[in-house]
């Protein structure tokens, strides 16, 4: 045989085989839905946080972001790859609201097999990806995932009448919400105050308990609601800033933090120096720096969630028909 032709066929042999081995590694790559739940599992940020939010029972809105996320929180290596898989990550979003079962209790993940914990951190667990879990909304926030608003309402309409149930009958079924019992936001007024002691009143552990685990569900459906207002805020929906809603976030920011000193000094975001930016933030709106771990809670009240889904229902309906006047 020709040495030309030999060459050939080795040549031909090598292709083929190294074509198998791509082939072989192609199907080895996680599919994106993979590494989406593989961030749930082990979403990688397991630093010591020592900052509690404080909140009040029953749970306020939050004014306006989630703030029931689990301890273990989504890195920034992490967020930065859904940002860039941004338009292959909104419809894994949206199929995770569709079908998000609200009965479904979250099976036990294992912990994070990267070794990469804080020895004064919480421990590297994540969520159940295949339950309804706060890592979610944060994701929504993070990518300012206003697509999934439909959903979002969805859920919160599905949610509501199973929270009712549960505030009024400890034997209903409280609605499944992995990581919200691991988030940190304490409710500083379980406790009745007693005039005549003058000192809180002594409530036996399994009331006080019933209490957290009411407070817990409460404040999961505002975040839902508080996320929806984010992301109308985010796309400057003018009837939102409009609205008498709006109106009482900016009264609430002044009486927090108008009179502070050193916030009055920010003037913009960038004003806000580097070390404080984990904690301090700037509202566009207002033109005002706040402390994230401050309670701003806003009074929630049947005629306030009323309010928000109307005005919510509306922006949805003005998104879809300046797409449909674009086609």
């Amino acid at each position: 045989m020709k040495t030309g032709v030999v060459r050939g066929l080795i040549a031909s042999v090598i292709t083929a085989c190294l074509l198998c081995l791509s082939a072989h590694a192609d199907s080895e790559k996680p599919t994106l839905p993979e590494q989406f739940d593989k961030i749930l599992r082990f979403p990688g940020d397991y630093r010591q946080n020592c900052n509690f939010a404080t909140s009040s029972y029953p749970a306020p809105l939050p004014a306006f972001r989630s703030i029931m996320q689990s301890d273990a929180g989504i890195s920034e290596a992490n967020i930065k790859f859904l940002r860039e898989n941004r338009a292959g990550v909104i419809p894994i979003l949206t199929k995770k609201l569709e079908t998000a079962d609200l009965l479904r209790k979250p099976v036990p993940q294992p912990r994070d097999p990267s070794g990469k914990q804080d020895p004064e951190g919480p421990d590297p667990i994540g969520v159940d990806p295949d339950s309804f879990n706060t890592h979610l909304l944060t994701i929504i926030e993070e990518l300012d995932a206003v697509e999934v608003i439909p959903q979002l309402l969805a859920i919160e309409e599905k949610y509501v009448p199973m929270l009712h149930a549960f505030e009024k009958d400890p034997a209903a079924p409280v609605p499944q919400v992995d990581g919200a019992d691991r988030a940190k936001v304490v409710a500083e007024n379980l406790s009745v105050y007693d005039k005549e002691t003058e000192s809180l009143r002594k409530e036996p552990e399994a009331e006080l308990e019933r209490k957290r685990a009411i407070f817990r569900a409460q404040a999961v459906q505002r975040d839902l609601l508080a996320t929806c207002v984010l992301l109308m805020r985010n796309a400057g929906y003018a009837p939102l800033r409009s609205s008498r809603l709006e109106k009482l976030y900016g009264e609430i920011l002044q009486t927090h933090f108008g009179k502070d000193k050193t916030l009055s000094k920010y003037k913009s975001p960038d004003d806000i120096p580097d070390y404080s930016r984990s904690y301090i933030k700037f509202d566009p709106v207002h033109k005002l720096a706040w402390r994230e771990n401050i309670d701003l809670g806003i009074p929630y009240t049947p005629e306030l969630r009323k309010e928000i889904i109307d005005l919510t229902k509306s922006f949805v309906a003005s998104r879809n028909a300046a797409k449909t006047k674009e086609q």
